[in-house]
């Protein structure tokens, strides 16, 4: 089992070439994945590209999300889900998450 994680330590975003770098690399993981994990947590972030993401791949079998208590877009994330995904169980924490993918990776 192998998980990819888009986080950077170091990520410069005010260089076109990383960000163009890390899009590509972020696009062409998500199209090789089998099952794909979106978390959105409580903060001054929207997550505008988290976003962009989920509905692009919100129509994939294994799907996982958590929305964070706080989060300012929680209610449209959820609201969104219950009528492209009715079935799919939007969780609210982190370690709800890492349960969920633990559950799937040994059933």
């Amino acid at each position: 089992m192998l998980f990819l994680n888009p986080r950077r330590n170091d990520f410069d975003i005010t260089d076109d070439s990383v960000s163009s770098e890390q899009i590509k690399w972020e696009y062409d993981c998500l199209n090789k994945v089998n099952c794909v994990v979106f978390f959105f947590p409580s903060g001054d972030s929207v997550c505008p590209i988290t976003l962009y993401e989920l509905g692009r791949m919100s129509y994939r079998k294994n799907v996982l999300v958590a929305v964070e208590d706080g989060y300012s877009r929680a209610f449209d994330v959820r609201e969104q889900l219950k009528y492209a995904r009715p079935e799919l169980k939007v969780l609210s924490t982190l370690d709800e998450i890492v349960n969920e993918c633990y559950l799937k990776i040994v059933g």
